[in-house]
């Protein structure tokens, strides 16, 4: 791993034909609010509103419940269950407006920590999830909201990779912040 101080932006973090997450400082970014770009490529494919642009400092905070449920992401009940049944029944329940009679489950089997989408702006139109099985993760994903006919995708990557991705990810946004805090005073 390129060690954060070497990294030139933009840069990308894993590999773009599995998965990756793109991520971009803005020249003028504002000091420990690190004003950026951020986007997942997933099987070659693009996701987020990269150009839209973020508090890459947001991320970071909110990138705290994806790394907690790292290697937890396998429910048996998914497994050999088509993309549009797993998707729709964990968007629903977790962030859907009907009683879908799944609520009681989900919160015995901890469904939002299939949940690898980044709670900030750029991430506000598509909804990402992980599911571990056996020999490989299964990441679905579905541009939102619902009502746009967008199709539910799927792509396999090898188990440990979002992980790592993420991982990788939150270490340099860690750094950026920790060096804009000791310019302005606040870490010594």
């Amino acid at each position: 791993m390129t060690a954060p101080s070497e990294l030139s932006f933009p840069t990308t973090i894993g590999e773009p034909s599995i998965f990756a997450i793109r991520v971009a400082l803005d020249e003028h970014y504002n000091g420990e609010w690190l004003f950026g770009k951020i986007g997942y490529v997933i099987g070659g494919e693009f996701v987020g509103d990269y150009d839209l642009g973020t508090s890459l400092r947001d991320v970071l905070l909110q990138m705290t419940l994806i790394l907690s449920d790292a290697n937890r992401r396998k429910t048996i009940r998914f497994e050999g269950l088509s993309k549009e049944t797993i998707f729709n029944d964990v968007w629903t329940t977790l962030f859907g407006d009907t009683n879908t009679g799944l609520e009681k489950i989900a919160q015995d089997e901890c469904w939002v920590k299939h949940n690898i989408t980044i709670p900030v702006d750029v991430f506000d139109n598509v909804k990402v999830f992980q599911f571990d099985e056996q020999f490989s993760s299964r990441i679905i994903w579905r541009e939102m909201p619902e009502t746009n006919d967008a199709a539910i995708r799927e792509f396999r990557i090898p188990i440990g990779v979002t992980e790592t991705v993420f991982k990788q990810l939150f270490e340099i946004l860690n750094e950026l912040l920790l060096k804009e805090e000791i310019k302005r005073g606040q870490i010594k």
